[in-house]
Order: structure tokens, then C-alpha cells, then sequence
């Protein structure tokens, strides 16, 4: 799967599901921002009954340009947990999002597996208004952005603030977002265009549904976005280290952690600069170590050495 730039318009008819209405008003639901079925794409929910009675649930399956979907009603006893599966390798990939229905509360995880891009573990998001996220870039990483419009009859214009991870403004994109509608778009493409380590904030004229998507080479994770609601969280710190390398042959690695009692919202290592006789083969990968601290390695495959410096960059919640 390629996370496209263009607002997906496929139909999950393709895959022969059954096309009927959406869910009914009032009932408890959660909204995933991001989905993906057929063409090697399967989408899995876990679904739990915390209640001492039976429940009905009702999956929704919605493809991005907002058309009627998928939908089928299943029931759990007290107490009850179930694992449903949708897609496979037959038909056609379809992107989406989805939204699942109950009368009363119930608890649920989506987790989507795509052929050549492993698995994903996604949460329900929060509708909201306001949000942000951050993107990372460098050799084979890249971060998209899955937003979803839940309302059925209203449209929501969608605006995006870009700013460097130093605070400071880089401009805006702008873009209308129909009823039901979904996208999925690489932060470096249209309308975006970012070209460096940045973060957004975003805010919509009628709530969304979002969720940040990263892809490392051929691996593909998903992060939440932040919201005023999502855990207490209300700002962020940037801690840098700057490592330098002289002579590298082989490997060389570096940390930054957060300050004592603050969890690491994300992070990425760069190059700062390099310098080589020849043309060297140097390969950049960072990840996080545990939950307050990245990790960033630099390391030359080439017979003739490389100096340089890489930073590692860690953002920390306040």
C-alpha cells in the first residue's frame, strides 16, 4: 500500500459487502480514523461486552469518498469477547475509516495488517476540533496523516498550521472535508509539501477524527494525535543531542531522553553534516528505547570512512 496524496474514492462494494445505512443516532460509538481492506488489507476489531447483558454492535466500514458501506450488526453475551475480520487477499485494496455502535458502553481496538507494510494497531479517536501532530522525515521515514469527517450531513473545512520544531510558522494548507469523508496523505505531498521535521496544529469547523501514520521503509506504525482531552497533556518540550563521528567504519549511536517524569511523544534523528572522500553508504535509523527515550544510529557500510555529526530529537509532554 501507498499512502496516496489523493482523497481515496474507491467503493468497499467492490469487495461484494453489503451496502446499507449508517447507524442509528444516540447510541455510544467509537470512530477509527484510519482502515484498510482486500487486496492483501485486513482490518480486525476486538470487541468486548463489559456489561451483565447482551449487546448488539454495529461495524461500520466507510471508504474515503464517503459512499454508503459496509455494515453488519453482531452480538455479544455478558462479559463477552470477540475478534471480527474483514478483508483479505481478494478484490481490491480500500482505504477508509470506520465506526462502531452500541446502545450502551463497549470497549474496542482496531488492528489493520497490509501486505508488504506489516501490521497496525489502531485506537478510537476523540472527535475533535483542535488538534496536533508531528512529523518526522529522513532516509526511508516518512508521516502521513489519516482524518476522517464522521458527520453525515455536514461538511467541515479543515485548516493546518506548519511550524518547524523550533515554534516557528512555515505557512498553511487548507482543504474541504465532505460529510463521511476520508483521507490519507504523506505530510511531504500536497497540500502539506513539508520538507523537514515539523509539527502541525489543525483545527476543523466540524469535528474529526484523526490519527498520525508513520512509514519506515517497509514497516508502517500509528501514533494518536493530540487533543485538549488526551492525557492531560498541554505542551511539549524538544530535547536535542548532537553526536559527532570521526573516522566511522562502522557504527555509531546516540540518545536524548526526556526529563525525569515526562514520556516521549515521538522523536527522529538527522545528519547534520558529513563529510566523505567518496561517495559513502551510510544508513540513518532511529526508534524509541523505551518511553522517555530515542535512539538514533548512524552507520557506514562503505571501505573508506566518513566524519560528520547526526542529531537525535526527542519531544517530551510537559
Amino acid at each position: 500500500m501507498r499512502i496516496s496524496s489523493r482523497w481515496l474514492t474507491l467503493s468497499l462494494a467492490v469487495l461484494g459487502l453489503t451496502v446499507v445505512t449508517s447507524p442509528v443516532n444516540g447510541q455510544v460509538t467509537h470512530h477509527f480514523a484510519q482502515c484498510a481492506v482486500g487486496g492483501g488489507a485486513t482490518t480486525i476489531f476486538t470487541v468486548h461486552n463489559p456489561g451483565a447483558a447482551s449487546l448488539d454492535v454495529s461495524v461500520e466500514l466507510i471508504p474515503s469518498n464517503g459512499s454508503a458501506g459496509f455494515q453488519t450488526q453482531v452480538t455479544l453475551a455478558a462479559s463477552e469477547t470477540r475478534t471480527l475480520t474483514y478483508g483479505g487477499t481478494a478484490g481490491t485494496l480500500v482505504v477508509g475509516w470506520a465506526r462502531l455502535s452500541a446502545a450502551r458502553e463497549f470497549e474496542a481496538t482496531a488492528f489493520f495488517r497490509i501486505a508488504g507494510l506489516g501490521n497496525v494497531g489502531v485506537l478510537p479517536g476523540e472527535l475533535t476540533g483542535e488538534l496536533k501532530l508531528f512529523a518526522f522525515f529522513g532516509t526511508g521515514t516518512r508521516t502521513a496523516l489519516a482524518i476522517a469527517n464522521p458527520s453525515d450531513t455536514a461538511s467541515s473545512n479543515v485548516t493546518a498550521r506548519i511550524f518547524s520544531m523550533a515554534g516557528v510558522y512555515q505557512g498553511q494548507a487548507s482543504f474541504p472535508l465532505p460529510p463521511r469523508n476520508h483521507g490519507a496523505v504523506y505530510l511531504d505531498e500536497a497540500p502539506f509539501n513539508m520538507s523537514a521535521d515539523g509539527y502541525l496544529e489543525v483545527t476543523a469547523t466540524q469535528p474529526v477524527v484523526a490519527l498520525t501514520l508513520r512509514q519506515d521503509s517497509n514497516l508502517l506504525s500509528s501514533a494518536p494525535v493530540i487533543t485538549a482531552q488526551a492525557a492531560a497533556i498541554n505542551g511539549y518540550e524538544r530535547i536535542v543531542t548532537t553526536e559527532n563521528f570521526t573516522n566511522l567504519a562502522g557504527t555509531h549511536s546516540a540518545q536524548a531522553s526526556c526529563p525525569s517524569g515526562k514520556k516521549a511523544l515521538g522523536g527522529s534523528a538527522y545528519i547534520d553534516w558529513l563529510f566523505a572522500g567518496d561517495r559513502p553508504l551510510v544508513k540513518l535509523e532511529d526508534y524509541p528505547s523505551n518511553d522517555t527515550t530515542w535512539n538514533g544510529t548512524v552507520s557506514n557500510y562503505n571501505d573508506h570512512s566518513v566524519t560528520g555529526a547526526f542529531k537525535v530529537v526527542v519531544i517530551c509532554a510537559k
